[in-house]
């Protein structure tokens, strides 16, 4: 095993998980895949595309069977913190999913909870981020005309212009 050969593969894998999320245990398998095939192109063997199986590719919509559940990789009760919620198909924590979701594995919040038979209410936002977006909606007044009101300037100004139009 050279010195060179691991240096290759720690540099790839490592431009490789600069763009791309993968789960822990995926690692020692892409870490060896690239670490063999520079060794057969070292050799001088052809690299020749292997036909991909379902359980190489990133997950996707498709690949859910109808009533199938998939295996989530943390339990749901570990899922959702105050501070952060994790993807059950990578492990990736964040604040939200949705974004996560649609890049990483191409799929829709829908299609996630029916992945892992979710039930509708299943946060896939952490509350305190949640908490911290509701507070600066109301603190920029979204959502007063809703309400029927609106903040007392408004009113004091409207009222000195004479009123709404008709």
């Amino acid at each position: 095993m050279s010195n060179e050969m691991i240096k290759h593969t720690v540099d790839i894998v490592i431009a490789y998980l600069n763009k791309n999320q993968m789960a822990v245990r995926e690692l020692e398998i892409l870490i060896e895949n690239v670490f063999s095939v520079l060794q057969g192109l070292s050799r001088g063997e052809e690299l020749i595309p292997r036909e991909r199986k379902p359980e190489d590719q990133i997950l996707t919509p498709g690949k859910i069977s109808e009533g199938g559940t998939l295996k989530p990789v943390v339990p749901l009760a570990d899922a959702v913190t105050r501070d952060e919620v994790v993807c059950l198909i990578c492990g990736k924590r964040g604040k939200a999913l949705k974004g996560h979701l649609t890049r990483s594995h191409k799929m829709r919040l829908d299609e996630y909870r029916k992945a892992f038979d979710l039930p509708k209410d299943f946060r896939m936002v952490a509350p305190s981020y949640s908490e911290k977006r509701r507070q600066l909606a109301i603190d920029a007044g979204l959502g007063e005309k809703l309400q029927g009101g609106g903040t007392k300037e408004k009113k004091v100004l409207v009222e000195s212009l004479g009123g709404v139009p008709t």
